[in-house]
């Protein structure tokens, strides 16, 4: 599960039990927020690439590769630019990715969840795609339920 969707199920859980800012929160909400505070600590020593092109290198071709899933708790989409060089070298970099928590107030099965996760990653991989070179092809994928 992406970092953040942790935090917003922790939040979405605590929201459930209708707990007031000074209420006392259940040990397994305890612990597993100060798990969450521990890893939070770690992302400083994550880079995430933020440019795109490399204008020096010689590019065979250039498409958007977009990924969702969900679950029973969450969806999510990402999507990647990845770029095949001439000499045959292939490079991705981080573009976006987009992560929600299952909505509470209908209820849902997972079948569906996919398909909206689908719908948001074909939606956001459209318009970085719009934004982009006229000849960016697309590639997207579904991971299944997991």
């Amino acid at each position: 599960m992406p970092f953040v969707v942790i935090a917003k199920v922790l939040l979405q859980e605590l929201w459930l039990k209708k707990l007031g800012w000074d209420d006392e929160v259940t040990d397994d909400i305890l612990q597993r927020w100060l798990s969450w505070t521990k890893e939070l600590a770690l992302i400083t020593d994550h880079a995430i690439q933020k440019r795109y092109f490399d204008f020096t290198a010689k590019v065979a071709s250039t498409s958007l590769q977009g990924i969702s899933n969900a679950n029973e708790v969450a969806y999510g989409a990402v999507i990647y630019l990845r770029r095949v060089f001439q000499d045959g070298t292939i490079s991705t970099a981080f573009v976006m990715a987009k992560a929600r928590v299952r909505p509470l107030k209908v209820t849902t099965t997972i079948a569906k969840l996919e398909l909206h996760c689908s719908f948001t990653r074909q939606e956001s991989s459209t318009s970085h795609c719009q934004r982009c070179s006229p000849g960016l092809t697309q590639t997207l994928s579904s991971a299944g339920s997991a």
